[in-house]
């Protein structure tokens, strides 16, 4: 190989960033449609239909964590270069755990502002559900162990810091690695030579 063609090689060298910057990138942006959805939750509670538009915004989810890791494949993996499956996959984790990070503000805000205020419409709304209903108030009672009045009390008074924590380890890790792996695997390019 002479000189001029080890020039070339040199200059194709394609410049890949690492995962965790990109997706901590992309992540803040995807944290802030995850709280925009989980916005969307805390206002059911005042607008009914807000519910119906929240549980769309929640199937579409995955979808937007699909196109991020799409454009971060698009815009560093051109179609000559191999996209690996983890890869594809830690980056898509990675999208999760920031997006998670930034959706702790309003997860904090709805658990210490709004939750206490509406507690005890809940509890109404309960306890007429349970006279409306008893042969399906038995059955929660059996399947949850407790009274959903108490389930309900309980989770309003759990600690702050670590139901917060709780959710950010279940968006990243459960939730989060197990879409990834999925979208991960649709994602992957290999290369044939």
């Amino acid at each position: 190989m002479n000189q001029n063609q080890e020039d070339k090689l040199e200059n194709n060298k394609i410049q890949i960033p690492s995962p965790i910057r990109d997706a901590g990138a992309r992540g803040i942006y995807f944290g802030l449609y995850l709280s925009f959805v989980y916005g969307l939750f805390i206002a059911s509670y005042y607008y009914p239909i807000l519910g119906f538009v929240y549980f769309v915004a929640l199937l579409i989810t995955p979808f937007v964590a699909y196109r991020f890791t799409k454009a971060y494949r698009d815009q560093y993996f051109p179609q000559e270069v191999e996209f690996r499956y983890v890869v594809a996959w830690a980056h898509s984790t990675w999208l999760y755990l920031f997006g998670s990070i930034v959706l702790l503000l309003p997860a904090y805000y709805f658990h210490s502002r709004v939750l206490p205020t509406i507690l005890p419409e809940l509890e109404e709304f309960l306890k007429i559900f349970a006279n409306a209903n008893q042969g399906m108030w038995q059955l929660l009672t059996e399947s949850i162990g407790k009274s959903p009045i108490d389930a309900l009390r309980e989770y309003a008074s759990t600690d702050l810091l670590l139901s917060k924590l709780l959710s950010l380890v279940n968006n990243t890790f459960i939730f989060g690695g197990l879409v990834s792996a999925i979208t991960s695997f649709i994602l992957r390019r290999k290369i044939v030579k």
